[in-house]
């Protein structure tokens, strides 16, 4: 799971794998790993390895003196070489044949310590079901509620923390399904520690309990944005939304106003958009092409009638004062004759 170290790096239970890397001294626990000796022309690098595991195994209550849990400081120095074993032979343990002959390989140096007694109450049972991958969400799960607390405190300080939650908290949801199968009943085959891997059964408090108020927002937006978007659509498709479509749309989103000022806002800016594009393809039609020579000589005619109309409308006008002024100016010669 790629987003668990961003929440688990720098915690302070976490960080106490980091105290099983030691190497110092290490070769004077090289007699537990004779078997191994002939494995590291095949496996770079697994004698060291051993010696480091071997080293921890007999002095571990010194190397996490910080957790006073022996059965914790077992689990973590568990997870540790199967964590181990997967990142150094990644391209081995891929075939889950070749991954579980690694583990026997650890499994015979545990038993061997265990026998001698030396001082040494770390104990598993080796599954063959198993393989690279379980023991992987194993440890994720574990670390997840190990530092469960520590978590729910960094998801209040980091905002980006909180928009990869959601993941990283289905990503353990499936993990714990997986859980209650394997270490909740007898029926499991690939739970670790077997009986002593039981402690969360009956809690998956660790589940819901942690909020996150930046995850909260993002997912308002996420569907207020979904509303947003059917109610343009919509439009395109029936017209205008009535009243009660909008009423109804509101009801999705918990900002309503703010719902409605957005609608309205991409309603304008597409109306601002469709007038624009008429605009551009009426002027560039108009401009350069045969349609706009078409258009011009139209105008251009029309206007030269305009133009001559006027001008025959200004003659008639002239022609009828001149008339006038003859019919007013002329003389009468009445005859009047004396009785």
């Amino acid at each position: 799971m790629e987003h668990a170290e961003k929440f688990l790096k720098g915690l302070p239970k976490y960080e106490l794998y980091k105290e099983l890397d030691g190497k110092d001294e290490i070769s004077k626990y090289s007699s537990f790993c004779s078997y191994l000796r002939t494995q590291n022309n095949r496996y770079e690098g697994i004698n060291e390895l051993c010696y480091i595991f071997a080293k921890n195994l007999i002095t571990l209550p010194e190397i996490l003196k910080n957790e006073p849990d022996y059965k914790e400081r077992c689990r973590y120095i568990t997870f540790w070489i199967h964590d181990q074993i997967r990142k150094k032979y990644s391209i081995q343990v891929n075939s889950k044949d070749e991954g579980n002959n690694i583990i026997r390989k650890f499994y015979v140096v545990l038993n061997k310590i265990y026998g001698e007694r030396k001082h040494n109450n770390c104990f598993y049972a080796y599954q063959s079901d198993s393989n690279m991958n379980i023991w992987k969400q194993w440890k994720d799960l574990y670390d997840f509620i190990k530092n469960y607390d520590a978590i729910k405190e960094s998801l209040t300080s980091n905002p980006e923390l909180c928009k990869i939650y959601p993941t990283y908290l289905s990503y353990i949801e499936g993990i714990y399904k997986n859980y209650k199968t394997e270490c909740c009943s007898n029926n499991g085959t690939t739970c670790p520690f077997t009986t002593e891997f039981r402690d969360w059964c009956n809690n998956s408090e660790f589940l819901n309990s942690l909020t996150c108020n930046a995850t909260e927002d993002i997912t308002r937006d996420f569907r207020n944005e979904a509303t947003l978007a059917g109610s343009i659509q919509e439009l395109g498709i029936r017209g205008p939304i009535s009243a009660t479509d909008l009423q109804s749309e509101h009801y999705y989103g918990t900002h309503g106003e703010m719902l409605m000022n957005k609608s309205d806002y991409y309603i304008k800016l597409a109306v601002g958009f469709s007038l624009l594009s008429i605009f551009s393809t009426v002027f560039f039609l108009y401009k350069f092409t045969t349609f706009g020579t078409w258009m011009r000589s139209k105008v251009l005619k029309q206007k030269i009638n305009v133009n001559l109309d006027e001008d025959s409308q200004n003659l008639i006008e002239h022609e009828l004062n001149n008339v006038d002024k003859n019919i007013y100016n002329d003389g009468y010669n009445i005859t009047y004759n004396a009785s």
